[in-house]
């Protein structure tokens, strides 16, 4: 029987998870997200942007849920399952 691939959830702020862009598990680059209006850069409240250290590809998160890209939280299927299931 295969071993089970470890997974960890993304979580806001967390320094690393598996991404769901590449499912790697990576370092994560956390920033704070800001919006230009005409006079200055006023930052997002609850609202930031990370950055997956292996693909390099963003996720956005507002008020400690992530809203980009589209994410169900499920865990990826065992390696010991058959392909056609």
């Amino acid at each position: 029987m295969a071993n089970k691939v470890p997974y960890t959830q993304p979580a806001w702020e967390g320094s690393a998870f598996n991404c769901p862009h590449c499912s790697a598990y990576a370092n994560q680059l956390w920033r704070d997200l800001y919006f230009y209006d005409e006079e200055n850069y006023p930052s997002i409240k609850n609202a930031k942007i990370c950055f997956c250290g292996h693909c390099g590809k963003y996720l956005i998160w507002h008020e400690w849920k992530m809203i980009f890209p589209e994410f169900y939280g499920i865990e990826p299927p065992n390696l010991d399952l058959e392909l056609d299931v």
